[in-house]
């Protein structure tokens, strides 16, 4: 790895092992959205479309209190309803403020990627997004003790080509 120093040079950096297993415990994506339209039948809406990866289905505790008293924006994601892959190791959860897709078996960008495009799509087509409030991207780790603080990880950042305007390219 090489990085350039104060003064400008070119400095190589302590290369670190390789990982013998991947950190990532579990990755989350989050949508907080506004909808143009009633939240009432949209859960059936998204469990249909959903059904092939996610057949386990799920309505939570807070499902019946948003029926009775709607939550203000501010109160941020709360999942009313749950779908869930067989192995339970993926899940969408939604709710009136937005989506949110989980994977608690990381499997590859591209496959959690891939997860969070067909829900995006699911979603956009059924609820009728009218603002997106907030966009968020968490990958929980757990890294091996090192010597020093962070010794076992670098990090390496690229910025995804989006390409046209396109809800997948989110």
């Amino acid at each position: 790895m090489r990085s350039l120093s104060e003064g400008g040079e070119l400095a190589v950096a302590h290369e670190h092992d390789r990982l013998k297993k991947a950190p990532v415990l579990e990755t989350v994506f989050e949508l907080r959205a506004a909808i143009g339209e009633s939240f009432t039948f949209l859960p059936g809406k998204m469990a249909a479309s959903l059904e092939i990866d996610y057949p386990d289905v799920r309505e939570t505790d807070l499902a019946k209190f948003f029926g009775i008293a709607p939550l203000p924006p501010e109160a941020g994601f709360l999942a009313t309803h749950q779908f869930r892959t067989s192995d339970g190791k993926n899940l969408v959860q939604l709710g009136p403020m937005g989506l949110v897709v989980n994977s608690l078996a990381y499997p590859g960008f591209d496959a959690f990627r891939s997860a969070v495009a067909k829900a995006l799509v699911s979603y956009h087509e059924h609820a009728s997004v009218t603002a997106i409030r907030r966009l968020g991207l968490r990958y929980v780790n757990s890294l091996p003790r090192g010597e020093a603080l962070l010794s076992g990880l670098t990090v390496s950042v690229q910025w995804p080509a989006l390409e046209g305007a396109s809800h997948q390219s989110v």
